[in-house]
């Protein structure tokens, strides 16, 4: 019988991106992989009202298989308000930048929208760094949501970022900035255990 974990985490990420890259699927002619920028946790206690417990909020370069720095697109800067400037200041070196993410996360159950782990894995194995999160630790929220009644074509209209507001929820984050974004999958998370739509166990 598994035992019930004390804290979960909740996580959301950004990466380099353009116009019509998702389209494309990254593959353009001009395309970077999407490359991880923005890492964003909140750790809550896995108890009634789903307490915060810590925060982490990591940002790295990007850079490529060569190891020199990709410039971010307007399209990336406008989507998420994330600047070249931000990045000066605050984003640390790759593999300090993924410990960290490792260090937060410890051995907690890890939720994201959408299964962030993949796109994760990517940057690392192109980096050639270990990856922070175990896949097997990892959950996708949108199966959750849809096994607790969110039907697949809302599930498809959202993202981690807008799902706060959907369900009518105290938010004025900006969605695509990955804190936002993440706080907005707690939102939602709380509204739905409140609402007995889903129960602590449905976690474990």
């Amino acid at each position: 019988m598994q035992n019930t974990p004390e804290t979960i985490v909740i996580y959301d990420a950004e990466y380099w991106s353009d116009e019509g890259c998702m389209a494309r699927g990254w593959n353009g002619l001009k395309d970077h992989p999407p490359y991880l920028i923005q890492f964003s946790a909140i750790k809550v206690k896995l108890e009634k009202g789903l307490p915060e417990v810590d925060r982490c909020n990591i940002f790295l370069q990007p850079v490529d298989v060569f190891g020199n720095n990709i410039d971010l697109t307007k399209y990336f800067t406008d989507l998420t308000h994330i600047t070249q400037d931000i990045l000066d200041e605050n984003a640390q070196e790759i593999p300090e930048a993924l410990s960290e993410i490792k260090n937060f996360v410890g051995e907690d159950l890890c939720y994201s929208y959408g299964g962030d782990e993949r796109e994760i894995s990517l940057s690392c194995f192109l980096w050639q760094q270990d990856t922070p999160l175990n896949p097997q630790l990892c959950r996708d929220v949108r199966k959750m949501l849809h096994t607790a009644g969110m039907s697949e074509e809302d599930l498809k209209a959202n993202t981690s970022g807008s799902l706060a507001n959907f369900f009518g929820l105290p938010f004025d984050g900006h969605i695509h900035d990955a804190t936002a974004d993440s706080l907005s999958i707690l939102l939602t998370f709380r509204h739905f255990v409140e609402t007995e739509k889903m129960s602590l166990s449905d976690f474990i």
